[in-house]
């Protein structure tokens, strides 16, 4: 569901074609995928780092420690990922996948990559590009900011909530 595999895939293709990209893979381990497995095939023992699981009060540590955040999804679920909010809430740049849960992420912070044949491509061409500009990567993070700020705030979240629970009971 998370597409581990494609992002290791995408990150050794990137390292293939010259870039230096290392990956750090936060979060426990999915017991239907073998992780040992991928390391081994794609020799990336020498610049991935698994973590496993992530204590709460760690977790923007790891997200700020990161250059650029990737939270691929697929199958859909219908819902707003947690990771990217969070990736976004710390400033982070993000890569997601092109799902109608994330087209209303902006494209400003959030580059979106479309699942199918390309997508392994397209992620590598794309994160080695954004290692190769680290202006995009931080004018990437000034929008995350600045969405966060404008668009995710809890008091506007709350205001929003509030004013559509309160659009509803009228509508009773």
């Amino acid at each position: 569901h998370k597409r581990i595999a494609v992002v290791i895939e995408a990150v050794a293709h990137a390292r293939r074609c010259g870039s230096a990209v290392q990956l750090v893979l936060a979060g426990a381990e999915d017991a239907e995928l073998d992780l040992q497995a991928l390391v081994t095939r794609h020799e990336a023992a020498s610049w991935i780092v698994c973590t496993g699981r992530v204590a709460p009060e760690s977790i923007e540590a790891v997200l700020r420690a990161a250059d650029v955040c990737v939270q691929l999804r697929g199958p859909s679920t219908g819902g707003t990922s947690g990771g990217i909010q969070r990736a976004l809430a710390a400033r982070r740049a993000v890569i997601a996948s092109d799902l109608a849960e994330q087209r209303e992420l902006p494209d400003a912070c959030v580059a979106k990559v479309a699942a199918g044949p390309e997508e392994v491509v397209q992620l590598a061409t794309l994160l080695g590009r954004l290692q190769r500009e680290p202006a995009r990567v931080a004018a990437m993070e000034r929008a995350a900011d600045e969405y966060v700020r404008t668009r995710c705030a809890w008091q506007l979240v709350a205001q929003r909530s509030l004013h559509q629970l309160e659009r509803w009971r009228s509508q009773r």
